[in-house]
Formats: structure tokens, C-alpha cells, sequence
């Protein structure tokens, strides 16, 4: 958080309850993700498109700027164990992300990073939009390859570490028929994204997402949900006309199945919460105010797993669309370039 934001989360609760904390952690690089420039053709399941969102968590400054005359020209990939303060925050995560503390923590990712020569930026010194990373390292693009790699499961197989050279012709998969494609346009000095022409045809192509959009109760539902965690009137009412059914319907048509499949169950599961949980003959919007407030709570609390991670998918998607809204941003004055 920088000086002068207010924050919309508990900064008490962030310092003592680790899953809250990651759950504030993710809501918040998700809207660095709809403020900041597309990488590449900005799929969410690529690591290498959340590049200029990483930096923007850290702040769009110059002191994160990988083409900053402060960096050696030629470093290679940060490798926390040996120490490498010297670094841009997004290539010191790049680091971490290739050089786990132990394979107990997760699988070693050794991720592609953009060329210095394809940053841009506007007058106020924020990066454009990138073309699809490619590079070894962060100086490293002799391998002359053009294949970014894909952040896959662990239980894809992924080639070695190798040198440099040959970790720069990377792995990622290529598009599957089916899958929609989106295409990162600039509106209005912000970001949106369309999927474009689905290229498959038939039942294969109908697999790739989520077929069912919401019906318009469904998004009713939504919104009154939304409004129990953002109520109208936040933030001087900025919040107000943001139309949180749409968005979360959006998110459902743009996620693999087994995604919105989930988000789907989420918003039933919340929406009946007073029935199974309280005891009470009537549905999310049949209680109080305040009462709505208190059950998600009392949910975020409930012994099954299921429910508890159901919850909190829930409410990060929610607050992403409320919360992630360049007016919002605007308002709260985030993500502005520091001076160091």
C-alpha cells in the first residue's frame, strides 16, 4: 500500500491471518492486472502475461524498470540463494519462481522475461503494451527463439534447466482448438480484453469454456452479494453504477469450465447459505443488512474446507470486479508512478 491510498482490506487482519493475507495479496495483483498494459495476447493462465501487473504490484517506478541504467546490462536470472538485491521486484519474482527454497514448495518455473528493446512507455514513464516475453533471462535474448513459456501444473513435463540458450527456446503449449483467445485493446485509457473468433468447431470446441452464461437472477444474486461487501456509497459512491453481474458473468464465460463451474456453485452455495446454514426458510437477500455481512463472515469461519475456499473465491472475484475498476483505481489514486 502506498502513502495516501486507503486501504480496502483489514491491514490487522492481513498482518495475522495468513489466508487472509494471501487473499488480499491476490485481489489486489488481480487489479493490478486490469490497470496495467497487456503482454502478449494477455492470458490469464500464462505467467509470462502477468510481467507488467508484477511490477505494478511493487509500483510503476523507475526503480522496477528493467531497462533502468541503475541495473547491470548484463545480468543473468536472480537467484535469491546467492543474493541479488540489485534487481527490479518483478525479476526478483522471476527468480523466486525459477529457484524455489526447495521442491517441497513448489516446482521450479524457469519463466521467459521480455526483451529490453520492446518496452515503451507513456508520458507519464508507465510501460505500454508488450509482445509475448521470449528472453533467457533479463539481458539474455541470444537464442533468437519466439516461444514464451506456459505456467502449466507441475505434472506437465517441462524440459530442463539447461544454459541459458536453450531455457530461451521455452515450452509454451500452444493455443488448443477451442480456446478463445483474447485480444488486449486500449479504451478510454484503460484496459479490456475480448475473446476472439473461437477457432473449433462442434462438441470439442464447446468444452474449451463455459457454455451457460448467468440468467438474470443469477446476476441479481451477484450483485446484492457484492453489495454486502461493497456497499453503495464506498468511496463517495464511485462504486455505485460498476455493474458487478455483468462483470462476474464475464469472468464464468471467460474461465476454463471446471472455473466457472465453481464460481457458479459458489454464488448458489452463499445465496442458499441462510437455508442450509441458519436454518432460515428464505435466501441471501430475505436477511438484514447487517446479517449478510455477519453469514459471509461466519462462513469464511465454517469447518469444511469446501465452503470456506468456495467463500473466498467468491469474494476475490467480487471485490476484483467492484474494486478493479480503473474508476476505482483512479479514485484511490493506485498504481501512480513513484519517483525514487
Amino acid at each position: 500500500m502506498h502513502v495516501g491510498e486507503t486501504p480496502a482490506f483489514d491491514r490487522a487482519r492481513v498482518a495475522a491471518e495468513p489466508l487472509y493475507n494471501l487473499a488480499t495479496g491476490a485481489q489486489i495483483l488481480a487489479g493490478k492486472w486490469r490497470a496495467t498494459a497487456c503482454v502478449g495476447d494477455n492470458q490469464p493462465t500464462v505467467v509470462e502475461d502477468w510481467y507488467i501487473a508484477t511490477w505494478a504490484y511493487n509500483g510503476l517506478a523507475a526503480v522496477n524498470d528493467p531497462n533502468n541504467a541503475s541495473y547491470d546490462a548484463l545480468r543473468g536470472v536472480c537467484d535469491p540463494a546467492a543474493g541479488c538485491p540489485m534487481r527490479p521486484y518483478q525479476e526478483q519474482v522471476w527468480g523466486w519462481m525459477e529457484h524455489p527454497p526447495s521442491a517441497a514448495y513448489w516446482s521450479a518455473l524457469p519463466a521467459a522475461y521480455p526483451a529490453l528493446s520492446d518496452f515503451s512507455y507513456d508520458a507519464a514513464g508507465r510501460p505500454l503494451a508488450l509482445p509475448e516475453p521470449h528472453c533467457a533471462g533479463p539481458t539474455d535474448c541470444t537464442s533468437g527463439a519466439a516461444e514464451p513459456r506456459l505456467g502449466l501444473p507441475p505434472a506437465t513435463a517441462r524440459p530442463g534447466r539447461g544454459t541459458d540458450s536453450e531455457r530461451g527456446r521455452g515450452q509454451r503449449r500452444r493455443q488448443r482448438p477451442g480456446h478463445a483467445e483474447r485480444l488486449c485493446l486500449r479504451a478510454r485509457g484503460g484496459k479490456t480484453c475480448r475473446p476472439a473468433v473461437h477457432l473449433a468447431f462442434g462438441a470439442r470446441a464447446r468444452r474449451a469454456t463455459m457454455p451457460a452464461m448467468l440468467a438474470g437472477f443469477e446476476r441479481r444474486w451477484v450483485e446484492t452479494v457484492a453489495r454486502a461487501l461493497v456497499p453503495r456509497g464506498t468511496l463517495d459512491g464511485v462504486t455505485d453504477d460498476i455493474d458487478i453481474g455483468a462483470a462476474y458473468d464475464w469472468e464464468l464465460e471467460h474461465s476454463p469450465w471446471y472455473a466457472a463451474l465453481a464460481l457458479r456453485a459458489a454464488l448458489w452455495m452463499v445465496w442458499l447459505a441462510p437455508v442450509w446454514r441458519l436454518g432460515r426458510l428464505r435466501g441471501f437477500a430475505g436477511l438484514s443488512v447487517e446479517d449478510r455481512a455477519a453469514l459471509l463472515e461466519e462462513l469464511l469461519d465454517a469447518k469444511p474446507y469446501l465452503v470456506r475456499m468456495s467463500v473466498v473465491l467468491l469474494k476475490l472475484t467480487l471485490l476484483q470486479a467492484a474494486l478493479g475498476d480503473e474508476r476505482v483505481l483512479r479514485r484511490i489514486g493506485a498504481y501512480q508512478p513513484r519517483v525514487p
